[in-house]
């Protein structure tokens, strides 16, 4: 209701001329959604409805920071807590950006292969022995070549090296290529 008198100037006032307040515009929402629709709706869906739809439609920062202004909280906890999107909407335009790309060629070690290098599993993951003192080994963790399907495996050049106690290590069986490529067998 909507009154024309210079002692309320409210767009929103109940039966009794009094201002609406948060709780009673909420309630007077969901019960128009339920009249509407016969559905019972907590007025905090229509704001992540709008953030989940908004979101999607790929808004600049600049726009999402001008809305989450306007709906008094950061973009951090419109992403957070009002985008009701799915991971793999979420993902979706990284993965097609991916795609689209040439394939990523691994940079490897070129590096003479080991003599005998000991290559275990520690916390089901391998890993290389760099260097073995007393009970510890340093290990420097393998990551498998993505250009085939073959369990072959590398000792990439930006990884962060481990002390481990070395019986918490399994050793592998394997082999070593001139390329520095480890063929577990």
């Amino acid at each position: 209701m909507i009154v024309n008198d210079d002692n309320h100037r409210f767009v929103f006032v109940t039966r009794a001329g009094e201002p609406f307040t948060n709780s009673y515009f909420s309630e007077t929402i969901s019960k128009l959604l339920f009249k509407h629709t016969g559905k019972a709706v907590a007025t905090n869906l229509l704001r992540s409805s709008f953030v989940t739809h908004f979101y999607a439609s790929e808004p600049d920062l600049a726009t999402k920071t001008s809305v989450a202004s306007v709906m008094r909280h950061s973009v951090n906890e419109a992403e957070k807590t009002y985008n009701r999107a799915t991971t793999s909407q979420r993902k979706r335009k990284g993965l097609e950006l991916l795609a689209a790309q040439e394939p990523v060629v691994e940079k490897k070690q070129h590096t003479a292969p080991p003599e005998s290098p000991d290559v275990v599993v520690y916390g089901r993951q391998l890993f290389q022995v760099i260097r073995e003192e007393s009970s510890k080994v340093l290990l420097g963790k393998l990551s498998r070549l993505s250009t085939t399907t073959k369990p072959v495996y590398y000792l990439p050049f930006d990884i962060a090296f481990e002390w481990q106690s070395k019986s918490e290590c399994v050793e592998q069986q394997g082999e070593w290529s001139q390329e520095n490529e480890f063929h577990l067998t």
